[in-house]
């Protein structure tokens, strides 16, 4: 059975053999050398190795890679390279039913091998770029070169992470979490090899040969390669690898132990890139100092980079100081980080989180410097009075209805208190902002004086109380509802495409649903003889609409559904988590389906979208730009149950590449939807 492994790989314990770290003096040879001179020192350093039979009845290439790759929530199984899977250690090969050997650069290009344990096969033998691997998903990867590829590679219905390409093309991209493993393996192969007595003379091209059926001792792409050391750089468990490989075999890949000599050798060009791509803090934080990391400085040049905030509603002096833009200079021959300060500001409102988005450009200097990944951060910025008071007083919007019954009735806002108190609405007010009217209409809701218990929701409707016991039968009365809002009475009238506002008796706005200024028709928040509710675990409002926070119905779901609304609504009843929300909880989704949060994110060039289904059913996935507009449908139809993904490439119905910023995946399945927030970077 496979398992995969999600969590943080964690130190291996080592076995008996006696393992070791770096020796003293190891690399001394290669000191202060670059270029062809370190390549010859690395060579010499690490050539000369033990080798071990590939298959044998005593200690083998399979007996050490049950150590070196080890599932280290598992000691009996090994984890797979390109899929992450966890299977049995002890079933090796087990006529197509176990696990193989991966040879990462591949065998039939340029290493000789006998199968019969001579001297001439160490390069195939070579444990340092032998990996575990499932036998189908070994075999597509053949001896493909190594490069960006779209098409996500499904192992008998199972997603492996891996990406695969036309035979045409001929590429292979490994899993973001061993793409620096890889790169580094095949760094160590190019420098091992040096055409020594019978040994290959292997080389890394930055073309990709025309020939994919060629032996030559030869492998692309190099300048991804490069990419891929910097995008994942060396973990615990590659380090650990390296340490018992050194136990077995006396030699080590000088590139996870130093992963700068790959610039000195292939002389990588400049590289810049924020540290991480999402931070979140507290109010209360104080100076946040955000890293920009440089890769391969130019020895000679110095580089130098640009960091601006990005339009956002946050607005600088309410929860952040920081000046903008910032320049920021790496001296020629330093990798240090540099870094630019935002000073955090404690305040006492609740008030909702600030997310603001930072991204890098005009990079200078170095050797042909560019940009790298991640090229923008995201810092979310959190009330601490949520975390210090208990949620005290939240008052949110929680549901919207535009219904079916002749007169557009029942329409319906629900406000909802997800605080731990009792709180007074008097003089709250929920306007309306007619289709792409940027001021409410003229006509608004003021409570009146009124207090709304915690844990309790309030039903704002157009219907009046008559209409609602006598023709809207099959919904119970709330506990809690103001009738009557109705056309020339109040603002409860929306048509599916306008936006409604709460505020609190300052004026403050608390909650949106839909985006002011904008006409929902078509959008992605449209509810045209439909309904939206709240999601479970969102508990406090948005002076920025964020349609990932909702459930969304299907334009028309309410048509033809007098007497079923019990089906889909629930007035005056809302559902909610007790405690403050998460960034890292899973957000409550509706039965039968999950759309999950993509991967990697933000993104670039593409991102994978993963979604499942617990049965066949007929779904749309939709991706739509920050003010609900439609980008482009992904999927469409009629798709089978299980686990799914699709790739997309930030490309629009056009073809043409869409501009950085938020996007949202919709995935719509009959009268349900459920959306996740995406940020593309360029």
């Amino acid at each position: 059975m496979r398992f995969l492994i999600i969590n943080v790989i964690t130190v291996l314990l080592l076995t008996s053999i006696g393992f070791s770290q770096i020796p003293d003096g190891y690399y001394t040879p290669a000191e202060g050398l670059n270029g062809p001179s370190l390549k010859a020192a690395l060579n010499s350093i690490i050539s000369g190795h033990t080798s071990f039979p590939y298959t044998d009845f005593q200690t083998d290439c399979w007996d050490i890679l049950k150590e070196t790759d080890k599932d280290p929530n598992n000691p009996d199984n090994v984890i797979l390279l390109y899929t992450g899977w966890s299977v049995n250690a002890a079933q090796e090969y087990n006529n197509e039913n176990g696990w193989s050997r991966e040879h990462v650069w591949a065998k039939s290009r340029g290493i000789y091998y006998t199968g019969f344990g001579s001297e001439d096969d160490i390069a195939a033998t070579d444990v340092h770029h032998l990996r575990p691997a499932d036998i189908t998903v070994n075999s597509a990867r053949n001896n493909r070169w190594f490069d960006y590829c779209s098409i996500p590679y499904i192992d008998e219905g199972d997603s492996t992470g891996s990406f695969t390409s036309t035979d045409q093309e001929w590429v292979w991209q490994p899993r973001a979490e061993v793409i620096g493993d890889v790169a580094r393996m095949m760094f160590y192969m190019a420098t091992r090899y040096e055409g020594t007595g019978t040994e290959p003379d292997l080389e890394l091209l930055d073309e990709i040969p025309t020939d994919r059926y060629t032996n030559d001792p030869v492998f692309a792409k190099l300048s991804t390669l490069l990419a891929w050391h910097v995008m994942d750089p060396v973990d615990q468990f590659e380090q650990n690898r390296n340490n018992i490989i050194y136990g077995y075999q006396g030699n080590r890949n000088p590139f996870i132990d130093h992963p700068e000599y790959i610039h000195l050798l292939w002389n990588g060009e400049t590289v810049v890139s924020f540290d991480e791509s999402s931070i979140s803090v507290y109010e209360d934080h104080g100076t946040l100092e955000v890293n920009v990391n440089i890769g391969y400085p130019d020895t000679t040049t110095a580089t130098s980079i640009e960091v601006n905030l990005l339009p956002t509603n946050a607005i600088p002096g309410g929860d952040f100081e920081v000046v903008m833009p910032q320049y920021l200079n790496f001296p020629a021959g330093s990798y240090s980080s540099q870094s630019f300060s935002i000073n955090i500001i404690d305040d006492t409102e609740i008030d909702g989180p600030d997310t603001l988005f930072f991204e890098l450009s005009n990079v200078s200097g170095g050797n042909n410097a560019s940009l790298g990944y991640p090229t923008t951060v995201q810092l979310v910025i959190l009330d601490n009075e949520i975390e210090d008071d208990g949620r005290t007083g939240n008052i949110i919007i929680s549901e919207i209805v535009d219904g079916p019954y002749s007169g557009g009735y029942p329409k319906i806002v629900e406000i909802t208190n997800t605080g731990n108190e009792d709180t007074p609405l008097t003089g709250y007010t929920v306007s309306r902002f007619s289709g792409s009217g940027s001021t409410p209409d003229d006509i608004h809701f003021t409570f009146p004086e009124f207090i709304l218990p915690f844990g309790k929701s309030i039903v704002l409707t157009n219907a009046s109380e008559s209409v609602w016991t006598n023709t809207i039968t099959e919904l119970t009365t709330p506990e809690h509802v103001i009738f009557d809002l109705d056309y020339g009475f109040g603002p409860i009238i929306g048509n599916g495409d306008d936006t409604y506002e709460l505020k609190d008796e300052n004026d403050t706005v608390l909650d949106y649903y839909g985006n002011v200024g904008v006409d929902g028709t078509g959008l992605l928040w449209e509810y045209l003889d439909s309904y939206a509710y709240r999601n479970a675990d969102v508990i406090t409002g948005t002076d920025g609409f964020n349609p990932a926070e909702w459930t969304i119905g299907a334009v028309d779901a309410l048509d033809n559904q007098q007497g079923n609304l019990h089906n889909y609504l629930t007035p005056g009843i809302h559902t909610y988590v007790s405690q403050p929300s998460s960034l890292n909880a899973a957000p409550a989704v509706p039965s039968g389906f999950l759309l999950q949060q993509n991967y990697p994110n933000p993104f670039n060039p593409s991102t994978t979208i993963r979604y499942a289904l617990d049965d066949r059913a007929n779904i749309k996935l939709t991706i739509f730009d920050f003010r609900g507009n439609e980008v482009i449908t992904l999927k469409s139809g009629k798709t089978p149950m299980g686990n799914h993904n699709i790739q997309w490439d930030g490309l629009n119905h056009s073809g043409t590449q869409v501009a950085t910023g938020v996007y949202f995946v919709q995935l719509k399945l009959g009268n349900l939807s459920q959306t996740v927030k995406m940020s593309y970077l360029k």
